[in-house]
């Protein structure tokens, strides 16, 4: 995607958010050996190094921030193995059934869950396949179903897991379940399921109710 002139502001947003949530996670400075920019320097060019606490070079061609890879192997202080356990634990249930699916609804799914701020438009996908969006519907119709389809098996499957599993407030889930709509997202679990996301939790959590409902 080309930012023209947005381009100076949305790099000073992205690298000092990254080095503030790296600074926290570390808890210590994250200093960069260097910082590489393809534009000219603006007017404030000198609080980069201020604020970034490196050396800047501005219309270098390439956007690189350069660093001590030895950072990589540094212990983090607050990791939480029970946690990290729990994510894991939701990344093999969330792909469980991908090993022995088709091979396009496998990328597909993959491509999903590894985005971020939202799925992926059907012309999105095709592109990231190298395909056409009308070769990647095709395919999908021969095979017996549809890029909504797909979308909407891997929304139910994380609200369902989010609704079971989390303490995550009805707008959260939606949010993460790839709705920008909380009504919205409503309407669709109460398609899926013939349940309110509310009253499915309440079911859920009721002594008895979990394996009754299997």
């Amino acid at each position: 995607m080309d930012l023209g002139p947005l381009l100076p502001l949305v790099t000073e947003f992205w690298f000092s958010s990254t080095q503030a949530l790296i600074s926290r996670v570390l808890e210590g400075l994250f200093e960069a050996r260097r910082l590489l920019l393809p534009y000219p320097g603006p007017a404030h060019a000198k609080r980069y190094e201020e604020v970034l606490r490196c050396p800047v070079e501005f219309d270098a061609g390439v956007m690189q921030w350069q660093f001590d890879a030895a950072l990589m192997t540094l212990p983090l202080p607050n990791a939480n193995p029970i946690t990290a356990d729990a994510c894991a634990d939701f990344c093999a249930r969330m792909l469980e059934a991908i090993g022995g699916e088709h091979g396009l609804f496998k990328s597909i799914k993959l491509a999903c869950l590894n985005s971020a701020g939202g799925f992926p438009r059907v012309e999105d996908m095709a592109e990231r396949l190298h395909l056409s969006p009308r070769t990647l519907h095709r395919r999908l119709a021969d095979a017996g179903t549809g890029y909504q389809d797909i979308l909407d098996g891997i929304r139910k499957r994380l609200a369902v897991e989010f609704l079971e599993r989390t303490g995550l407030s009805i707008d959260q889930i939606a949010e993460r379940s790839g709705f920008s709509d909380v009504c919205n997202f409503r309407k669709a679990f109460k398609k899926w399921t013939g349940q309110s996301p509310a009253y499915y939790r309440e079911r859920r959590a009721r002594p008895g109710m979990a394996a009754s409902s299997q």
